[in-house]
């Protein structure tokens, strides 16, 4: 098996949590691997190949080393994995757009997570597909439209749209000077619109939890809770990582998710709920497969494989 992946560079990864290595190392079968970044697609008379490197688990060094870069025509891959990391700009627009190319022209081909389900659901914005999930939330560029939201739920949460990590996110409390400022920065910094959210106090006690998704079923979860000072739970940014049984309400929101993320090709996917609000559907390059297995002995790679064939 050819296994395909676009993804960052190979160097900033962190070999140890890295759940595109962890979905590597753990395919359980033959398989030689092939990665690129997006920069390096190229289409000459309809035909997409990339110039990338073969990626080779060091058993001595129990990490991942590339080989020399050729050229490869990706209609050789049995599966490409698309796992690049937001910012979802113009640059990964234009990957879905050739990627979808290359999956008509070749339809044997297997792309995890489809191009077109995941140019049309972006994270934070699929979840408004479910707004009786979601707490109170507006996607504006008006300021005014913003006061008005603040004044009426108080503390809120600033979130850009199409970006990771945490990074971007604002936490206002009702009597921040700084929350004008805060919204006309993201609004200029990102060129788009600004997510606007109630925040929700449940993060605090129980966290911001990541339910792993794997062809439309949940497989396991885990909750992140801030660090102090830090409003924000991503692990990128200081969270912690607790184990997390998924309760009846969970069941709810993964139920009415299932048949939209099978829908759109979505077939891995972390979704993100803190109380009882779904806030995003992350489906770009879901993280948490390391975490989970720490933490409840779930090996979600070995699922993702299993399901593949």
């Amino acid at each position: 098996m050819l296994v395909t992946v676009q993804m960052d560079c190979l160097a900033r990864l962190n070999h140890e949590t890295d759940s595109t290595l962890f979905l590597l190392k753990h395919i359980g079968r033959d398989a030689t691997f092939f990665s690129y970044e997006p920069q390096h697609l190229t289409m000459r008379d309809g035909e997409l190949a990339a110039r990338g490197c073969d990626l080779i688990f060091d058993d001595a060094q129990q990490g991942w080393r590339e080989s020399s870069s050729y050229v490869l025509p990706l209609h050789r891959s049995d599966v490409i994995l698309l796992r690049q990391d937001p910012p979802f700009d113009m640059a990964y627009l234009t990957a879905t757009w050739l990627l979808e190319a290359l999956q008509k022209n070749h339809p044997a081909i297997r792309i995890i997570n489809d191009p077109v389900g995941v140019r049309n659901c972006p994270e934070k914005l699929a979840a408004c597909f479910f707004p009786s999930l979601m707490p109170p939330t507006l996607v504006t560029h008006d300021v005014t439209l913003y006061e008005e939201f603040r004044a009426a739920h108080g503390k809120v949460v600033l979130k850009p749209l199409h970006d990771k990590g945490g990074a971007g996110i604002f936490i206002i409390a009702p009597d921040d000077a700084n929350g004008v400022a805060a919204f006309d920065t993201l609004v200029q910094s990102y060129g788009t619109a600004v997510m606007v959210q109630r925040y929700e106090p449940a993060i605090e006690s129980s966290g911001d939890k990541r339910i792993i998704m794997i062809d439309g079923e949940a497989v396991g979860a885990f909750s992140r809770l801030p660090s102090a000072g830090d409003g924000r739970a991503n692990l990128a940014r200081g969270g912690t990582a607790i184990p997390y049984e998924l309760t009846p309400d969970d069941e709810a929101i993964i139920q009415a998710v299932r048949s939209f993320v099978r829908q759109h090709g979505l077939f891995f996917v972390g979704l993100d709920v803190i109380g009882d609000y779904l806030t995003e559907i992350n489906v770009t390059s879901p993280t948490g497969l390391v975490t989970l297995l720490q933490l409840s002995g779930i090996n979600g790679a070995e699922i993702f494989w299993q399901k593949i064939t």
